[in-house]
């Protein structure tokens, strides 16, 4: 009995004890304190004697040791604290803290400044305080896009304390802990400058600088929303009579009067129209009306109101307009085909006589026919070689130093002659023939940069400029492996441009443009500020170089001025080059020389060169 009470007392000792140790240890570890955690020592003299005092000392060297390991870890974890803690504080960017349930929890200082508020009176509040109404359902959802685990980056608008909206670039990270999400981090960064910059490159984008009015682009768009829409309306083209011979007579200054004067009255004729101004002396008007005497009524009305004298200075100027008509959808079912009737119709007007109007009829359709054949010549060049290419040389601004050329498309058409990519080119788009005579001028240039190399002639880069249609196929890569796979040594002297409108579908261009850069290829932006590319895009393209549009050095006004020191503040941001295009006056030259623009092409330097011309005058010297 004495032997089996002695063994019991043991086995009950431990398990007590090892309890005890356990408990103590984690309470440690863990730097919580556990309930219940006290050790009763049973009123019995055999324990206490023969096991109690053994195990004790075992159990006060066991936790005196995890003790130093606690004190030890937790030492390490105030030091790598005192590390972080400058990151967190003094990030420029906005940092907080949000609990599962969505209120803030902590925040960094940048987070004050943004705001305008104190720590304290931020600490408590749901996020959603600081959102207007527009933008509270989706951030929600992605909020709890982030509590499954997900990385999510948006850009969102919020108050300050002012109630001012702040645009921001917001990146939300879960914070998780041993496998359970604890609450969230909100990365937050200030993009109002550039979001109202950005706003401003889309609206000269969409916008003719002169008149104000949405240009060609918007037209083609809103055209093609309300198409799409099955929304039926009018489309009325306008040309205005004889503007050239104003411009001749009496001046630029005369011909911007007028066609600002001519805006204005287009925008007062009917308050359910949109005016547009397409260029030059052409404006357009879509109208929700589509009953043929309803529209003949305001386009009278229109054509009215801009006859009536312009006075300018001392001189009283006449103008005419003749306007073209074309509905949907009982004239055309698709944009191309509405925008196309309704300038056949114009077109049609101007041989009736000034001040005359005419509806789409298929009488008309003599211009589609002839269009026809010019996408029949245009298949038989490729085939027949009629193609030539032309280089225009590049130069840096600074010294004036010959840096390379883009490689333009010219078309030597057996009957018109030499004719410029204005005159085909939208016909190759909408055909697909682009990709085909894309591929023939990169096979060309890359045959010629290989000839020029081992010829020894100094020269940067040839620049080919490709069609979003080439990134909407897979193989661009490996066509030109193809084509230059016995001299890939020079395809770092090949630069592809490529537009904002290739970036439609940005998954897809990046990984042709990131396959590229592989290769060796230098990516350019072209006609950068015709477009609306987020923050986001332009930092996650691998560009080299931004082109500046020649639209923005052409109209050499403040506004434009403007535009092109932000474009060029903004290259310099993303460690980029820029390439201004059409430079045609000293002034010119020396504003972006001023503003640090790095390189220049434009009738200034040269014009577009036949190779042999090009090799001869900028490859060869003197």
């Amino acid at each position: 009995m004495a032997h089996t009470k002695c063994i019991s007392c043991i086995c009950r000792g431990v398990r007590m004890i090892s309890t005890f140790i356990l408990k103590y240890t984690i309470s440690l570890l863990t730097f919580q304190h556990i309930r219940g955690m006290s050790l009763v020592i049973p009123d019995d003299g055999f324990f206490s004697s023969s096991i109690f005092l053994p195990f004790l000392l075992l159990s006060m060297f066991l936790c005196t040791f995890v003790a130093i390991l606690g004190n030890r870890y937790q030492r390490k974890l105030h030091r790598q604290e005192r590390y972080f803690c400058p990151l967190y504080d003094l990030n420029p960017s906005s940092i907080i803290m949000i609990d599962p349930n969505g209120f803030i929890i902590d925040i960094n200082p940048s987070s004050e400044k943004l705001t305008q508020m104190k720590k304290g009176d931020i600490s408590g509040l749901h996020f959603t305080h600081f959102l207007p109404e527009h933008e509270l359902e989706v951030t929600k959802q992605r909020f709890e896009r982030v509590l499954t685990g997900e990385v999510v980056e948006y850009e969102v608008q919020i108050y300050n304390s002012k109630g001012d909206l702040i645009d921001v670039f917001v990146r939300n990270i879960p914070i998780v802990v041993e496998n359970k999400i604890h609450g969230i981090y909100g990365i937050i960064m200030d993009i109002t400058k550039e979001k109202r910059n950005m706003e401003k490159i889309h609206f000269m984008a969409y916008h003719t600088p002169l008149t104000n009015l949405p240009n060609k682009r918007k037209l083609s768009e809103d055209v093609a929303k309300n198409i799409a829409n099955v929304v039926p309306f009018s489309l009325i083209y306008l040309d205005l009579n004889e503007f050239k011979k104003t411009n001749d007579r009496y001046g630029h200054l005369a011909g911007d009067a007028v066609l600002t004067q001519v805006a204005k009255r287009l925008t007062e004729v009917d308050d359910q129209g949109v005016a547009y101004h397409i260029g030059g002396d052409e404006f357009a008007v879509t109208l929700p009306a589509v009953q043929h005497d309803a529209i003949e009524k305001i386009a009278l009305a229109i054509a009215n109101e801009i006859c009536l004298p312009i006075t300018y200075q001392d001189f009283s100027l006449e103008v005419f307009a003749s306007i073209g008509i074309a509905r949907f959808p009982f004239d055309a079912n698709t944009i191309e085909e509405l925008l196309q009737k309704a300038d056949l119709a114009m077109y049609a007007s101007k041989e009736h006589g000034r001040g005359h109007l005419v509806f789409y009829h298929d009488t008309l359709l003599k211009k589609v026919e002839e269009r026809f054949k010019l996408e029949q010549d245009l298949k038989e060049a490729l085939e027949k070689r009629e193609f030539e290419v032309y280089f225009q040389p590049q130069f840096e601004i600074c010294s004036g130093k010959f840096r390379g050329a883009e490689a333009l498309l010219r078309w030597n058409h057996p009957e018109k002659g030499l004719l410029g990519p204005d005159v085909f080119i939208h016909v190759l788009e909408d055909t697909g023939l682009v990709v085909d005579v894309g591929e023939w001028v990169i096979t060309e240039v890359l045959g010629l940069i290989y000839s020029w190399t081992e010829s020894g002639y100094e020269f940067e880069h040839i620049s080919v400029n490709l069609s979003p249609k080439h990134f909407e196929k897979h193989s661009l890569c490996h066509f030109i492996e193809e084509v230059n796979k016995e001299h890939t040594t020079c395809l770092h002297r090949l630069d592809i441009e490529i537009t904002e409108s290739a970036l439609i579908n940005l998954e897809k261009s990046i990984d042709s443009v990131r396959e590229l850069k592989k290769l060796g290829i230098s990516i350019s932006l072209d006609d950068f500020g015709t477009g609306y590319s987020s923050l986001s895009v332009l930092h996650q393209l691998p560009i080299d170089c931004l082109k500046i549009d020649r639209s923005f050095i052409k109209n050499f006004n403040s506004d434009s001025k403007a535009l092109i020191q932000m474009i060029i503040q903004m290259a310099d941001n993303l460690n980029v080059k820029v390439v201004a295009e059409g430079i045609e006056t000293k002034e010119q030259l020396t504003f972006l020389n001023n503003q640090g623009c790095t390189y220049g092409q434009g009738y200034y330097f040269s014009k577009p060169l036949p190779k042999t011309e090009f090799e001869e005058k900028w490859l060869k010297g003197p």
